[in-house]
């Protein structure tokens, strides 16, 4: 596996989990999303907000893969970590208000 697809993985992982958590949350809960953009598509449908969180994030995805050894592309790349990373712990919290 080259250094590129490793680097990009994980971010791969946690938007999966962010997308499946929020229709989780919105579905079961009542949990409205944050992003307003993303909001539409989800009071539309949850297929519709699937689509267009992949729509919009595999794009990127494949940038920071093919422009991987550029400075730039890795400090993007940090910047999306910590991104994910807080909205990983807000699906976190939504889980111990709702669920524990």
């Amino acid at each position: 596996m080259k250094p590129e697809d490793r680097a990009i993985l994980p971010l791969i992982l946690l938007i999966i989990i962010d997308t499946f958590a929020t229709i989780h949350w919105y579905v079961n809960h009542g949990v409205e999303e944050g992003n307003p953009l993303m909001a539409l598509f989800l009071n539309k449908d949850v297929l519709y907000f699937f689509v267009a969180k992949m729509a919009l994030s595999l794009p990127g995805i494949v940038i920071v893969r093919n422009f991987y050894d550029k400075m730039v592309c890795k400090i993007g790349l940090i910047v999306l970590y910590l991104c994910y990373i807080a909205v990983f712990f807000i699906h976190l919290g939504i889980f111990f208000q709702l669920v524990l």
